[in-house]
């Protein structure tokens, strides 16, 4: 339900911008997902990790605690754009 409303993103940023530079809006936002899921994969990684596993295996805790991080940023990011809105609505 949620997975192609990202596409919107482009059309409303463009919208931010001269027509002109519309192009190099998308390609920046486009460059920004690709460097940003670099780097959750990479932070994944690096918290998997951080936990031993010899058995072959990660550790179950390692994946419970990038998890929760994973969900801590997310609302928080949340929270921070709700913020945003209502602030936006008053004035």
């Amino acid at each position: 339900m949620f997975g192609t409303s990202g596409v919107l993103t482009y059309a409303s940023l463009v919208r931010e911008f001269p027509t002109h530079l519309a192009g190099r809006v998308s390609t920046g936002l486009t460059l920004a997902i690709f460097a940003g899921a670099f780097v959750v994969q990479y932070g994944f990684g690096l918290l998997l990790n951080a936990w031993p596993h010899d058995t072959g295996s990660y550790a179950v805790v390692a994946h419970r605690a990038s998890w929760a991080i994973a969900l801590l940023v997310q609302l928080a990011a949340g929270v921070w754009y709700c913020g945003l809105q209502l602030n936006e609505v008053r004035v």
